[in-house]
């Protein structure tokens, strides 16, 4: 008789589109972490670039892989990664980004030892197309209970940078699948009414900027 299978740790849930240029980069800042019990789930949302070719030639069992047939934007794929992860505890990252080494260790330990966040993010390095170092940003919601005052004002959360337990995303039915802009920052604010939110002071992604990453795209939409 085989030996049951246990669910990993931590589900990371990377969605990506068309994202040959730094999807491997990526990738690779998962695969290398310091805490290893994780599953890595990619979501090609119907990619016409080389990302389906990238993806496959990435050798690592805690890899798993869903194509959409037609691209569905990243709310979609996020809840088709999310709701085939086998984790109770779930990390974003996007497909330009790095999460340093001890990103998923430091996050993990601290969602351990408090019980009332669920929603839990980082300080992050702003970087550029190049990996240069641009800007520092994100050290809000030092305290849960601040959480859902400064949201009126703006996202104080780096979606890349967030792990979040799954009974949150459970209660709240995940993203909204129409948003198309802003899909993270409309979870938040739906969330703060069962759950805390907080942001960790280490900085533990860095985050590229660059003309055709989302968050420089659409930003009448995004307003």
């Amino acid at each position: 008789m085989d030996p049951p299978v246990t669910a990993p740790r931590v589900s990371v849930i990377l969605p990506a589109y068309n994202g040959e240029r730094y999807l491997a980069q990526a990738v690779n800042s998962i695969l290398r972490q310091t805490f290893t019990d994780f599953e890595l789930v990619v979501v090609d949302d119907c990619s016409t670039d080389s990302t389906p070719y990238l993806l496959t030639a990435i050798r690592d069992p805690r890899l798993r892989v869903l194509r959409h047939e037609c691209n569905q934007g990243v709310a979609n794929a996020l809840n088709t990664g999310w709701q085939y992860a086998q984790a109770a505890l779930i990390a974003i990252m996007h497909a330009d980004d790095i999460s340093l080494p001890t990103r998923l260790e430091k996050q993990v330990a601290f969602l351990d030892q408090h019980p009332e966040v669920g929603i839990l993010g980082c300080r992050i390095d702003m970087i550029d197309q190049n990996g240069h170092f641009i800007g520092r940003r994100y050290d809000m919601l030092s305290q849960p209970v601040l959480a859902s005052w400064e949201l009126h004002f703006y996202n104080t959360l780096a979606h890349p940078t967030v792990m979040m337990r799954r009974t949150v995303l459970e209660a709240v039915n995940g993203y909204q699948p129409d948003m198309r802009s802003e899909e993270d920052y409309d979870l938040w604010s739906r969330a703060t009414s069962i759950t805390g939110l907080m942001s960790l002071p280490d900085v533990l992604l860095q985050y590229r900027t660059w003309p055709l990453s989302l968050s420089m795209r659409g930003p009448e939409q995004m307003e």
